[in-house]
């Protein structure tokens, strides 16, 4: 066990970043786009029977906070995301927001701006359960 998990309760991501799995006879339907360099964010392009191209994205937010380190991390995941969805494919962003999706949540609010243009829209509204599993 790593000794600095011993030392104390760890906030946040001390060791995180994100990734995909899938089966290995689909291997060669995927293709490893692009990671961000704060490892918050991957992305993976989809290619279908048809040729029609998909690209998904996962990401790894930081924890929501009110302070201006909080909002130029999101800001950096978020640009990454933007750049995935002007390439004109569909997009799909699975992972961690870590903010509640909530016009009173400045997280979501800078969210929103920033991909509503490419028409990506949270899908809360879309869970059945009031208390859904989230793995």
């Amino acid at each position: 066990m790593n000794d600095r998990l011993c030392s104390g309760i760890y906030h946040g991501r001390p060791f995180g970043g994100v990734g995909f799995l899938w089966r290995k006879t689909f291997s060669h339907r995927f293709r490893i786009g692009r990671r961000a360099s704060s490892g918050r964010c991957l992305s993976l392009t989809l290619t279908l029977d048809s040729g029609h191209i998909i690209d998904i994205v996962t990401v790894y937010f930081p924890c929501f906070s009110s302070n201006a380190e909080y909002l130029n991390e999101l800001a950096d995941c978020l640009s990454f995301v933007e750049d995935i969805c002007a390439d004109g494919h569909d997009v799909i962003i699975l992972g961690d927001m870590n903010f509640e999706c909530s016009l009173s949540n400045a997280g979501f609010r800078q969210c929103e701006s920033v991909l509503s243009p490419y028409g990506v829209r949270h899908c809360d509204d879309f869970l059945v359960d009031n208390q859904p599993t989230t793995y």
